[in-house]
């Protein structure tokens, strides 16, 4: 199998699907809150919203063009390597572009806020849970065993099957699916290494974003309270459940690649398999997102209109988000809070020491994998 279609099958779906959940981040927003701007629901019903929605998506759609037509220039034009990197530094394009146009968007709205008045006259209020979160149905820790197991499982065969191997093996197949370039079989143990480690990798991440959706902060709406909390719990779950069944399906797709490189499947089946494995985490992601899309719905389809009759508001804290996106609190003793753009999940509170740290090595992991990728292929 050509190189250069194996990526273009395994990373091509991946990132028309990021494209498309940049593209409507906007829409998975709370109630109150239109670009990282915390507004009347009166307002985010507007049509003065429909502009600002119309611009954002006119302005990344502009700009992801792009770096798409250069995934395709050296898709058909580069080197397989060159293609590989660029699939690494895509993403990152992707979500840069996304936020660029978000906070162009977002200084509009504020700017918008400001000469409109809309909080003018409107009593601002806030609501704070006293009872102590019920966690009712959130996963146990033990749910992380399953992609372990796959793991575990996975490294066992490897290291077996890798003993088989003869000592000269196939490492490349032309268009026609024929060896075009044998060579010793420990060339497989960098790829493998980098497999095995991006699992690793992604098992710390995904267990680090479980706990911190566990002791996020809660935010409860101001015209239903009781019931945005039993929303936010709702969301809560689904998200646990979620990156623990992402989790085990990668590894599956991993698994997937690595018996081919092994000789356990040929190559054949593996190019027949490899777009039905990866249709489900595309899949369940998009069930996840159309859920939490449909709770975020419901909150502001059940925003009662004689509440806002009542001119109340939200308590204005812009102050605290910084661009509309990262919480910047001293005063505030919480860590994890929840995420003012995307409407789910829950980020830092950067003001707070451990907050800066773990943003910094968030960073610092983030910037070391893509340099290390980039060097080693």
């Amino acid at each position: 199998m050509s190189e250069k279609l194996l990526i273009f099958i395994l990373s091509f779906p991946a990132q028309i699907f990021l494209v498309l959940l940049c593209f409507f981040i906007p829409y998975f927003s709370r109630e109150h809150i239109l670009f990282g701007v915390n507004v009347p629901p009166t307002i985010k019903k507007s049509e003065v919203t429909k502009k600002f929605y119309k611009e954002y998506w006119r302005n990344f759609a502009l700009t992801v063009l792009i770096p798409t037509l250069l995934f395709f220039y050296i898709l058909f034009e580069s080197t397989e390597r060159v293609l590989i990197k660029y699939n690494i530094l895509y993403p990152l394009f992707v979500i840069v572009l996304m936020t660029l146009n978000h906070y162009v968007i977002y200084r509009k709205v504020l700017k918008a806020k400001k000469k409109g008045n809309w909080q003018e006259g409107k009593k601002q209020i806030v609501v704070v849970p006293i009872k102590k979160d019920k966690k009712g149905g959130y996963p146990s820790r033990l749910w992380f065993l399953v992609p372990i197991g796959v793991f575990i499982g996975l490294l066992i065969i490897t290291v077996v099957r890798y003993n088989q191997l003869p000592k000269i093996i196939p490492l490349h197949y032309n268009q026609k699916l024929e060896v075009d370039y044998s060579g010793p079989k420990s060339e497989l143990i960098k790829p493998l290494s980098m497999m095995f480690g991006s699992m690793l990798l992604a098992q710390g991440l995904g267990y680090f974003v479980y706990e911190l959706t566990k002791k996020g902060k809660m935010k409860l709406s101001i015209y239903f309270p009781e019931k945005s909390a039993e929303q936010n719990e709702k969301v809560k779950n689904y998200t646990a459940y979620f990156l623990i069944w992402i989790l085990v399906l990668i590894e599956l797709i991993m698994g997937l690649v690595i018996f081919s490189m092994l000789d356990i499947i040929n190559i054949q089946t593996t190019l027949a398999l490899l777009p039905v494995f990866l249709i489900f985490p595309l899949i369940t992601l998009g069930y996840y997102l159309i859920k939490v899309f449909n709770i975020n719905s419901e909150r502001l389809s059940l925003t009662p209109e004689e509440k806002i009759s009542e001119k109340i508001i939200d308590r204005d804290d812009d102050k605290y988000w910084i661009a509309g996106m990262f919480y910047y609190n001293p005063d505030d003793p919480a860590l994890f809070v929840e995420r003012r753009v995307g409407g789910f999940g829950w980020d830092l509170n950067y003001a707070k020491p451990l907050g800066k740290f773990i943003g910094f090595l968030i960073i610092v992991i983030l910037v070391a994998v893509v340099v290390v990728s980039l060097v080693l292929i």
